[in-house]
């Protein structure tokens, strides 16, 4: 479902609520539009993330504009050394695009994304002992808590090159200092790990008590900014922390990079 289309239903709704019911003001303010923020929130999360939601093909039709921004980024990260190894459409709310690229020598993946009307991205290394580094230039990629060990550093106002840069920095840290090895994921399995990871976020999501209150909440207070520092100033400061389970091997047993 598209971004506006979901805005406009929910317009509607308010409009019932106050004009058919005949709600005062004030009552509508204070009771009425929270509980509806909730419940939307509540409705389109579990929509977005229910257990048959799957990867699908782009649409032929309606989506040109999309996935011509998206496709405008690529002569730039071919020069970066990225090769694009998937593309897929996600029905979620807001339905979004996503392109994958793998780096043809460090253990990076890149997923850019097209949803509804925005556009992002997100570097992603994995390690062994069920740790992942992720550097977003958007903090609303950390507004939820992540699980020990997903660690996630947000570098807003950086060029896409930069933001590689600072992410390969993480990379390094997280190697020389605290002894986890990069996987090398192939790139025909990770649209599954991609999924399997999604999958595990919404879960744990589910896991906190009243979460569609928190997530109100977290998306307001703007919670991500904490992670608006290096992984490495993360873990100094007790932002993140490591997971403390052994690490559950991903299907087949990936090599590591030397």
């Amino acid at each position: 479902m598209k971004a506006w289309v979901w805005q406009v239903i929910t317009m509607i709704i308010m409009l019932f609520v106050v004009s058919i019911l005949n709600i005062p003001l004030w009552a509508f303010l204070l009771i009425a539009a929270p509980l509806l923020t909730f419940g939307l929130t509540y409705f389109s999360f579990v929509y977005s993330f229910s257990p048959t939601l799957e990867p699908k093909e782009i649409p032929a039709k309606g989506y040109q504009d999309r996935i011509a921004q998206l496709e405008a980024y690529y002569p730039k990260l071919y020069y970066m050394q990225f090769e694009r190894i998937d593309s897929f459409y996600l029905k979620i709310i807001p339905d979004s695009i996503v392109y994958v690229y793998k780096h043809k020598i460090e253990p990076v993946f890149l997923c850019q994304y097209h949803l509804g009307s925005k556009e992002t991205y997100v570097f992603v290394t994995y390690f062994e002992n069920d740790v992942s580094l992720l550097t977003s230039p958007s903090v609303n990629t950390a507004l939820i808590p992540a699980k020990p060990g997903k660690f996630i550093q947000v570098l807003e106002n950086h060029p896409i090159e930069a933001l590689f840069n600072e992410h390969l920095r993480g990379t390094y840290y997280l190697r020389q200092y605290h002894n986890v090895n990069p996987l090398d994921i192939p790139y025909y399995a990770y649209r599954h790990k991609f999924m399997q990871d999604l999958k595990e976020g919404a879960r744990h999501i589910r896991d906190i008590f009243a979460w569609p209150v928190k997530v109100v909440y977290w998306t307001i207070s703007k919670r991500g900014k904490v992670h608006k520092r290096p992984i490495d100033e993360q873990l100094q400061l007790g932002i993140a922390q490591f997971p403390e389970k052994q690490f559950t091997p991903f299907s087949q047993p990936p090599r590591y990079l030397s």
